[in-house]
């Protein structure tokens, strides 16, 4: 299992990557250092109050939400100027929350960008791939535990995570162009993978 963005595109890949350290070290450096100095200070202080560790915890979470939000601003526009392959990048990027979709929406009418449909591959492109026992991709649907959905249906997905039994398992969200959407388990896989797949084929 890998943790890196995959992609046909090289500058797509690599503008999604560098949101590890642009974006994720930053939030999490952030949230571990409120959390442990907030209760250091309520230790050293003795603050009393039921709510107070709530407190920490929620100030802990919002902080470092904020002052991302604002560096993924900046990632996302810098990045826009960097990738050749503007609408997988933003795709993606919205894809993953590494921005928040109206914020990207936003950068892009700001900075004229207008993104281009995807060119239509011949049906012939792209050959049958099993990705599990249980999801297979076409060139026009999806396979899921033999239930076909046809990618003309669909206006997106998302990967994410969920715990089961102890174990962190993947869900993947079908989202209908009538943004109707269902979800589907996945079991133990490589999500970045997946996703690169999926998103090559739709």
């Amino acid at each position: 299992m890998t943790l890196k963005y995959k992609s046909t595109n090289k500058t797509v890949s690599k503008g999604l990557n560098s949101s590890w350290t642009i974006i994720g070290i930053p939030f999490f450096s952030l949230m571990l250092g409120t959390f442990v100095l907030g209760f250091y200070l309520l230790d050293k202080y003795e603050i009393g109050g039921a709510l107070t560790p709530g407190l920490v915890i929620l100030i802990g979470i919002i902080l470092p939400t904020i002052i991302c939000h604002f560096i993924s601003k900046v990632w996302f526009s810098v990045q826009l100027d960097r990738v050749t392959d503007k609408r997988e990048f933003v795709e993606r990027a919205k894809r993953n929350m590494m921005i928040w979709p109206p914020t990207a929406d936003k950068i892009l009418n700001d900075k004229g960008i207008v993104l281009t449909d995807r060119q239509v591959q011949p049906e012939t492109a792209l050959p049958n791939l099993k990705l599990t026992n249980n999801l297979t991709l076409t060139n026009d649907q999806i396979i899921i535990n033999g239930q076909e959905f046809k990618f003309e249906n669909l206006k997106d997905f998302r990967i994410s995570a969920t715990k089961s039994s102890g174990l962190w398992e993947s869900v993947l969200m079908l989202i209908y162009k009538d943004n109707k959407f269902e979800r589907h388990n996945l079991g133990l896989v490589d999500k970045q993978e997946i996703e690169f797949q999926i998103d090559k084929y739709l």
